[in-house]
């Protein structure tokens, strides 16, 4: 049977050649025909067209070697359905019909058009297989493909960035120039070496090495292009660069995956890159991975403070244009599109967030921020920090938009007094210190959750203290206006020791606490209710003064010049203690003009010299230091009913 087959194509081969007119004595040879067939092992099932190749020339000299020298060659070159997959021509080439061999080849100028028109090639200088049409091209290779050959979805679209409306049609071309070029019809395999150069009307590459792969049906399946990669944009301002870029397209979809060390792209203000970057041009993501790094602008932003009081000193100035610069091990980022409004970067592993130029670092095992609803969130062991400001928590949150911040799970907030308004009568810097188990601040307050520890640190020493178990709250504008305590709540202040060793410290105990304060930090007032316990201590070189005073309600009222206590009341089941004395009413009130605090409603008084079980009142004068009865009732344990007794808690 394969006898009768190389019989058949035998005869085939003799009667193309006999159609030529032999010209007598130069073996000139015009009408030239000379085919090539396809093996049976090629063959497919059902398959009719023989014919895999044909040369034919206006003439053809045949040559002492057995070569030909043919003027005008043309080459079709066909499918197993009989299409023409390829026609390629020239002025004049050599045909080797060696069985073995089978190839032309020329230093002339040869034109391959691929398909009904997809593919034009140029090349000066050529070396053809027959069997197979792979071609080499040598030299000043020209390639023209018809961009619809892409059915690219993103014609129109940037590279890796913003879309940008192009005015060309999906018709427009692709021009492709190099030194050489390997083409292999027969695989629809295309490789161009050294300084090649691809642009269409809205991309230019340029890379030493490029292949393009076609599909059965002619169709661009994938392009590579190797070795100093530089991609840019025509219709706005972007570029890419790496060592490798491959695009391809699989059932409709389009991807340009780039890769180096690092693979850099930019759109604009934005700008990443990573060890490989991968973009999906139909859904424009952009998928950056191995040490990756983005940086973009944040969208409409022109101050980054979601404290309201005083500006930090290292804020940027009102309106100066911010970045943000976000590096991790994988970073995703979905570009905006007319059905997806605004930039969202999902980053993940080793998350390291700068702003520029407000000069905030984050750090986080990941992060999403959102450019339309304007929204950062950082989660897993998380660290924020803006100028002195500094934040930890499970999960941080920030929305730029609506100005919130919220923080979850073993939170910390470090913020300097300064950005809370004036930090005291102190030159030295100040810093409140708040642990919790979440906070977050909306709507002008600060609210700390759950086991609130609240410490007010100034050069390294600790100068107060507030604890409650249920919640702290901040209501703030341009300074602190109330703080609220609830449950368990346990307020400190700590004086600095002086040389000498002396040190004094107040400390607050009740449920509920209510502190409002005036524009220039000082306390206004104060109210506190359920299990109220205010104790001072005292210690000197050799000595520790103690005195308490314990009462259901208690409410003070301060200058705003001194921060000293102007007035005071406390009420229901009121207990003074001070040192080993101790008196109890129902009421206490003090007044700052007369320096005497008067303890009313069944008043008693109990010292080691005497004990007083009725009065109208017990009298404490801060300025002597003394206790005095009105119309006391009970048993004198002393000769007087006026004693030297510890200053009043609470006095200056």
């Amino acid at each position: 049977m394969a006898r009768n087959n190389k019989t058949f194509y035998g005869v085939v081969a003799a009667a193309l050649l006999l159609q030529s007119t032999a010209l007598a004595g130069n073996q000139i040879l015009t009408g030239f025909k000379w085919p090539v067939f396809f093996e049976r092992s090629e063959m497919q099932k059902g398959q009719t067209n023989f014919l895999k190749t044909l040369v034919t020339g206006r003439s053809a000299q045949l040559l002492s070697n057995g070569w030909y020298l043919i003027d005008e060659p043309r080459i079709d070159h066909f499918l197993p359905s009989g299409g023409t997959n390829a026609v390629a021509t020239s002025p004049g080439c050599f045909l080797d019909p060696d069985p073995k061999q089978r190839v032309v080849f020329s230093t002339n100028l040869l034109t391959v058009v691929a398909g009904t028109n997809q593919m034009k090639v140029e090349g000066v200088g050529y070396f053809a297989h027959l069997t197979n049409l792979f071609l080499i091209f040598s030299n000043d290779v020209k390639t023209v493909i018809r961009q619809e050959l892409a059915a690219s979805s993103r014609t129109n679209l940037g590279l890796l960035g913003t879309a940008a409306k192009s005015a060309t049609n999906a018709n427009s071309e692709i021009h492709i120039t190099a030194q050489r070029l390997h083409l292999d019809h027969e695989r629809n395999v295309a490789v161009y070496f050294h300084d090649v150069h691809v642009e269409n009307p809205t991309t230019d590459l340029r890379t030493e090495k490029l292949t393009i792969k076609r599909n059965a049906a002619g169709d661009l399946e994938n392009i590579l292009a190797e070795t100093n990669v530089v991609i840019r944009q025509k219709l706005e301002p972007g570029w890419a660069s790496g060592d490798r870029a491959l695009y391809y397209m699989r059932d409709g979809e389009e991807a340009l995956m780039l890769t180096g060390n690092p693979a850099k792209w930019s759109q604009g203000e934005r700008y990443g890159q990573a060890g490989w970057i991968t973009y999906y041009m139909n859904d424009r993501i952009l998928r950056a991975e191995d040490k990756a790094g983005v940086r973009f602008p944040l969208a409409g932003v022109t101050q980054s403070d979601w404290l309201p009081g005083p500006r930090r000193t290292n804020a940027p100035a009102a309106g100066a244009p911010q970045f943000m610069e976000v590096y991790a091990e994988a970073i995703t980022s979905w570009l905006a599109t007319s059905n997806r409004p605004g930039h969202r970067v999902v980053a993940q592993t080793n998350v390291v967030i700068m702003g520029v130029p407000d000069q905030m670092l984050a750090t986080a095992a990941n992060a999403e921020y959102a450019e339309q609803l304007g929204t950062l969130e950082l989660t897993g062991n998380a660290y924020w920090q803006q100028g002195q400001r500094i934040v930890r928590g499970e999960r941080l949150f920030y929305d730029r938009t609506n100005q919130v911040f919220s923080s979850e799970g073993n939170s910390h907030l470090q913020v300097p007094m300064s950005e809370f308004g004036r930090q005291g009568a102190t030159n030295r810097t100040q810093f409140i210190q708040t642990d919790s188990r979440r906070f977050d601040y909306r709507n002008g307050y600060l609210t700390f959750y759950e086991n609130v520890v609240s410490t007010l640190v100034e050069s390294n020493l600790i100068r107060g203290r507030l604890k409650a178990d249920d919640f702290v709250r901040l209501k703030l504008s341009n300074h602190v206006e109330r703080i609220t305590a609830r449950r368990n709540v346990q307020a400190q202040e700590f004086s600095e020791p002086t040389k000498s060793g002396r040190m004094s410290s107040n400390m607050l105990n009740c449920e509920f606490l209510t502190v409002e304060l005036n524009t220039n930090g000082g306390v206004r007032r104060v109210y506190a209710e359920t299990n109220v316990v205010a104790q001072q201590f005292r210690r000197s070189t050799n000595k520790t003064s103690h005195a308490s005073l314990a009462a259901e309600a208690l409410f003070a009222d301060f200058f705003a010049h001194t921060n000293d206590v102007r007035e005071l009341i406390a009420e229901r089941s009121v207990v003074i203690r001070s040192d080993d004395s101790s008196a109890t009413g129902q009421r206490a009130t003090y007044t700052a003009t007369n320096q005497l605090v008067e303890l009313t409603g069944e008043p008693t008084l109990e010292t080691p010299r005497l004990k007083f079980d009725q009065a109208d009142a017990i009298l404490y004068d801060r300025a002597t230091g003394k206790f005095s009865a009105r119309n006391p009732e009970g048993r004198a344990r002393a000769p007087t009913n006026v004693l030297n007794q510890s200053r009043f808690p609470g006095g200056k």
